[in-house]
């Protein structure tokens, strides 16, 4: 394969119709493997890399994409025309989607269909996407499945904006006593989410939207809906009273802005947040949401900050 810096190509493309000639430079000379393209020596070069992925469905042929480079990764026109489905001949436990690692790297208008990652049974995190750094955005993520932690996205730094996490579940293979964070896991350093919709999302223990062990997480202007916490699968509820914070469960000061957390249940306490850290909640929309026990909306073992709540 030919040097990358020699070949000078900036942007490749993909599509269901491109004939598969390497660089992959044009329409016409596409892959439609898009696993292809950050497995050559394209990215070797250090600029920054367009990859444009025309309507239809893709699948993921490996574990997941690594994007570690200065990578622009983004569809033609938008996630309701371009999936990214899950490759169903891997192991059912490892098919994960993105992994996003580059301060300067970009996923934009995907949707990301039917991912699995047990992390309980592979020893490590959930999350079928993991942001470390770089931006996610205008993406959806839905029916997908996590283990111990997070079930949609895993988050220790970087920015998920303008998107929608719906329909996934966090439960640990067949041990139901772990499993949080149906939608987000804030596990570390400073992520950020914003203008995002995270909703019908189950787990089997706590966080059935978001679950923060991440005191610089800042979550603004997004609605928390309809999550639920304590079920085995998205369609089994369990007898247990100890699965809190249906829609967010924080054990970290993190801030909480502008943002509508409704109709959400616990089968513990607090349907709409759960919290032993000093959390700080400004000018949020909190109601309608429910618990199996005596505090169906804020449940705090320490004290926060409600301020215009």
């Amino acid at each position: 394969m030919a040097d990358a810096v020699s070949v000078g190509v900036s942007k490749a493309y993909v599509n269901e119709t491109g004939n598969g000639i390497w660089p992959y430079a044009t329409p016409e000379t596409a892959t439609n493997d898009l696993v292809e393209v950050f497995g050559s020596a394209l990215l070797a070069d250090g600029r920054t890399f367009e990859i444009e992925v025309d309507d239809g469905d893709y699948v993921v042929k490996d574990k997941w994409i690594v994007i570690t480079g200065n990578v622009y990764l983004h569809s033609k026109n938008g996630p309701e025309n371009c999936r990214l489905v899950a490759d169903t001949t891997r192991n059912a436990t490892e098919r994960k989607a993105i992994c996003l690692n580059n301060a300067d790297a970009m996923v934009e208008g995907l949707t990301l269909d039917s991912f699995c990652w047990d992390g309980n049974l592979k020893g490590d995190q959930g999350g079928v996407v993991r942001i470390s750094a770089g931006t996610m955005r205008n993406c959806v993520i839905q029916n997908s499945r996590g283990g111990n932690n997070g079930a949609a996205v895993d988050m220790s730094g970087g920015v998920l904006e303008n998107s929608i996490l719906r329909n996934n579940w966090s439960v640990g293979g067949n041990n139901t006593g772990v499993g949080s964070g149906g939608g987000v896991y804030l596990s570390s350093g400073y992520p950020v989410v914003c203008n995002t919709v995270i909703s019908n999302n189950y787990v089997a223990k706590n966080g059935g939207g978001i679950y923060c062990k991440a005191a610089g997480a800042v979550v603004t202007n997004c609605v928390i809906a309809s999550n639920r916490t304590g079920y085995s699968s998205r369609t089994s509820p369990m007898n247990n009273t100890d699965r809190h914070g249906g829609g967010i469960y924080t054990e970290a000061a993190a801030t909480f802005a502008n943002c509508a957390i409704i109709g959400n249940h616990a089968r513990g306490e607090g349907g709409a947040i759960y919290a032993t850290a000093a959390a700080k909640f400004i000018n949020c929309l909190i109601a309608d949401n429910a618990a199996n026990t005596t505090r169906p909306g804020v449940y705090m073992t320490k004290a926060g900050q409600f301020i215009n709540c």
